[in-house]
């Protein structure tokens, strides 16, 4: 996938379940101060949250797309800056290794994630983003600012980010790694 962001607009991007704890309404209300658009895919169904986000000063900053297939996807993550992943530090999350934030790697999407302390070892280890604590808009948006404004930054972002799934972050890894589990567990002792 080709990657082909507009320099002259701000776009952003938030792909998954659109729900409160996913941080969405801190990051639609940092839109206005960051002065970018957010091209927002995923299932929203909980109608009083959509109510919400819909009165939410950041809503005008929003390109809502609804669930996309994976062309859809790769189509969005195509023109976007930066991948957002601001879930909020619940227990489900904390430990959690998101499939978002490796995907927005992937396609070569400079990452603003969680300042949970897992992600944060591996958005520095890796330098393909920065953490941000995902209840702040002000925050949200102060980082927002920066990786949009500072593309040599963001370009060096993106590259560490591909490189980082190429040699790391990838099922062939993992799977080794798996395969490795289960010999040495199931070994006759």
């Amino acid at each position: 996938m080709e990657r082909t962001p507009d320099p002259k607009k701000r776009i952003i991007c938030y792909a998954g379940s659109i729900t409160k704890v996913r941080g969405v309404l801190e990051l639609v209300n940092s839109l206005p101060l960051a002065n970018c658009r957010l091209v927002l895919a995923g299932n929203l169904s909980d109608v009083k949250f959509k109510a919400e986000l819909e009165k939410s000063p950041g809503w005008p900053f929003v390109d809502y797309k609804g669930f996309l297939d994976r062309k859809g996807i790769e189509d969005m993550y195509s023109i976007a800056h930066v991948g957002v992943v601001t879930l909020h530090p619940i227990v489900n999350y904390l430990d959690s290794l998101p499939v978002k934030m490796f995907e927005y790697m992937a396609a070569g999407l400079p990452v603003l994630a969680s300042d949970f302390p897992l992600w944060k070892n591996i958005i520095q280890d890796t330098g393909a983003g920065v953490c941000v604590n995902p209840l702040s808009s002000e925050a949200i948006s102060k980082e927002l600012v920066k990786l949009l404004e500072n593309t040599e930054w963001t370009s060096e972002m993106s590259k560490n980010g591909r490189k980082a799934v190429i040699e790391k972050y990838n099922w062939k890894i993992e799977e080794a790694k798996l395969l490795d589990f289960y010999s040495n567990t199931l070994k006759p002792q």
